[in-house]
Formats: structure tokens, C-alpha cells, sequence
């Protein structure tokens, strides 16, 4: 079976309280706090939805009417390699407590934010050792076929 359970937006982004975003990791099953208290911002009905929309598989485009001392948080795990734009500008990015991302979107009212992940510098990383581990096989399999 399936179930569905009930909520008030199907978006993995909401208009937040500041207050709301959780600030530190649990310490443990019992220390529900702060996550309770974002539970109920994500289902506060006077708080605007902000619909977010992928446009690409790194990229998304979310639609929020925030003002001051609100912030975006997305359901999605937070990594470096996030940044967000308001209107050409760049705006903070950064993880809350419980490995979400968090933007500081710096809105007075309705505005269009561009969500985008390059992959920061675990992609460089990655790239940098894909390119060691090649170069380093063709040098080998070179090094056994001069032998022969």
C-alpha cells in the first residue's frame, strides 16, 4: 500500500520564520525542539507557499513572497556547491541544523529566486581524482606493454 500523507504544500520549499530554521543537529531522539518548531512553520497557513519548480537536474526556480526576518528553506541536502540568485544578485546559501538548505533570499515582498548546484569544490575533487586514477592506469598499462 500506499499512503499519502496529508500536508499543506507538496513543494520542497517554504517561507520560514528566521526563528524556525533549526540551528544545530539534534543531540539525540529526545531533543525534538527546535525541529518541532519548524514542523509547525512548514503548516503555518499564514505564511505564503513558495512553489519550486526544476528546470534542470541542478537547477531550480523558486517563487516566494518573503519579507524581512522570513527566510526559503529547501528540502534538499545542503553542499557548498549550492548558490541562489534574487534578480541577478547572489544571495546566501547555507545549511541549517538538520542538513537542509536555507536561503537568505532578501525579499520585501514577491520575488523569483534562481536555485543552482555546481558542485563546488567536492566536484573539483572528484574531476581532479577521476583525471589521477586515468592518467595513472594509462601509465601502468603503458609501462607493461614496453616490458613485453
Amino acid at each position: 500500500m500506499i499512503y499519502r500523507i496529508p500536508q499543506r504544500s507538496a513543494s520542497l520549499a517554504h517561507v520560514v520564520p528566521a526563528k524556525a530554521i533549526v540551528e544545530r543537529p539534534p543531540i539525540n531522539g529526545l531533543d525534538v525542539d527546535a525541529l518541532a518548531v519548524y514542523a509547525a512553520a512548514l503548516d503555518d497557513e499564514s505564511l505564503p507557499l513558495a512553489p519550486l519548480y526544476w528546470t534542470s537536474r541542478h537547477s531550480a526556480r523558486i517563487e516566494a513572497t518573503a519579507y524581512p526576518g522570513q527566510l526559503i528553506s529547501v528540502q534538499e541536502t545542503y553542499t557548498p556547491g549550492w548558490h541562489a540568485t534574487v534578480d541577478g544578485k547572489d544571495r546566501p546559501v547555507t545549511g541549517d541544523g538538520i542538513g537542509l538548505i536555507t536561503i537568505d533570499a532578501g525579499c520585501n515582498g514577491g520575488c523569483d529566486i534562481a536555485l543552482n548546484y555546481d558542485g563546488g569544490y567536492e566536484l573539483v575533487l572528484a574531476r581532479m581524482a577521476s583525471v589521477e586514477v586515468t592518467l595513472g592506469m594509462l601509465c601502468w598499462i603503458g609501462l607493461a606493454w614496453r616490458k613485453r
